[in-house]
């Protein structure tokens, strides 16, 4: 018997209750949404311990993505495979009604700040819709002062502090690389502001 082929796969969403989602997931991913309170992502690809993928299609239906990427690991990453002990990509959409909160994502120059068995982000996003209205907040303003960023956290004057972005569909975000050789993007102080 030949040895198993890959197929096209799919996977259902695994849909992720926030404070600041909404219920746009549901039109956009043409599907209903899991009871009636906020939900801010629907993770389409996960190889997260904690939430795995699960196929919906074919004869490897009921296998989590980690099953998957044991047995067609060299299919699913190529040459690259021996490199990944899981899938590195975490696919979300994100429906973000309310203000997240603001948040720093460590590098792995600071492992101590890395819950155990992450890993550092590097993000990329592409805007799919944005009311008007909405901002995205990316990295510090120049001349941001650790004492004045902290006074801003004290007062809630926080945004003051941040560079505001007014997201357009089809703009894309991709880490670039400072110089010293780090992705910028890792650095960034990140937050968005839903159209509420």
């Amino acid at each position: 018997m030949g040895k198993a082929q890959l197929y096209p796969l799919r996977f259902d969403p695994i849909y992720q209750y926030r404070l600041w989602g909404g219920r746009r997931l549901s039109r956009l991913l043409s599907a209903p949404l899991p009871s009636d309170g906020p939900v801010g992502e629907a993770w389409v690809l996960s190889d997260r311990t904690d939430h795995q993928s699960l196929v919906t299609n074919g004869p490897l239906k009921g296998q989590t993505l980690g099953q998957v990427m044991e047995q067609f690991r060299e299919q699913l990453m190529g040459k690259l495979s021996s490199r990944f002990s899981r899938f590195p990509l975490l696919l979300k959409f994100l429906d973000a009604y309310e203000m997240l909160s603001v948040q720093v994502h460590p590098s792995d120059a600071h492992p101590e700040l890395i819950p155990a068995g992450d890993t550092a982000k590097t993000e990329a996003s592409v805007v799919i819709e944005a009311e008007k209205g909405s901002q995205i907040y990316a990295g510090l303003k120049s001349g941001t002062t650790a004492g004045s960023l902290r006074e801003s956290l004290n007062d809630g004057t926080i945004a003051e502090q941040l560079v505001s972005i007014s997201p357009k569909p089809g703009v894309v975000s991709i880490p670039v690389k400072g110089p010293d050789d780090t992705d910028v993007v890792i650095k960034t102080i990140l937050a968005c502001l839903g159209d509420k």
